[in-house]
């Protein structure tokens, strides 16, 4: 569709991992998320049309859903 590839950034920095349940096998997780890209003009001409259009949202991924199932696991299909 578009030749240019956009280059992002991302760091994740663990903080702290505690309240750790093995029996459920649940934790918690504090977190630093950082994320930077440089975009030119250039770059952003493609997308200006779906932008005026109201029309932004692209598919990267295959459509699924996550349903719960008891105990509160989940599942994907």
């Amino acid at each position: 569709m578009y030749s240019q590839t956009l280059v992002v950034y991302v760091v994740l920095y663990a903080d702290d991992i505690n309240t750790i349940d093995d029996k459920d096998m649940d934790f918690r997780l504090d977190f630093y998320l950082r994320h930077e890209w440089n975009v030119s003009k250039h770059f952003c001409r493609p997308y200006l049309k779906k932008l005026n259009e109201g029309n932004i949202f692209l598919n990267t991924t295959e459509n699924c859903y996550d349903k719960r199932k008891d105990r509160g696991k989940y599942w994907r299909k």
